[in-house]
């Protein structure tokens, strides 16, 4: 089944994103797009490299609604396909907001 969200871990809080009018990660310019994860890897991804900081936060994603093309690319370190934006993430994309917590169980739908 298609996701119709897809997830970011970040520490930007959403008044700075708001401010800018558009969420850029430092990758966007280091790699040429964002990393995303599904609802089924975002637990991984943490795990992988963010479980050493604090208060983050998931930016839950609506794909439909990306201005920027969306590419899944297989992650040859996990093993795994996963979502590339390649470019910035329109305000208009971003479903939800929430604190990062390890017991959440993050909707594909």
């Amino acid at each position: 089944m298609e996701n119709h969200f897809i997830y970011h871990i970040t520490q930007s809080s959403l008044d700075d994103i708001s401010k800018q009018g558009h969420y850029e990660h430092p990758s966007l310019a280091e790699e040429g797009f964002i990393h995303f994860s599904t609802s089924e890897q975002i637990h991984r991804v943490y795990q992988n490299f963010y479980s050493d900081l604090n208060n983050l936060i998931i930016l839950q994603v609506n794909v439909e609604k990306l201005e920027a093309e969306l590419i899944y690319e297989k992650a040859d370190d996990l093993n795994d396909f996963f979502p590339h934006l390649y470019g910035k993430l329109n305000l208009e994309a971003i479903n939800n907001y929430l604190p990062y917590d390890q017991n959440e169980n993050y909707p594909n739908h």
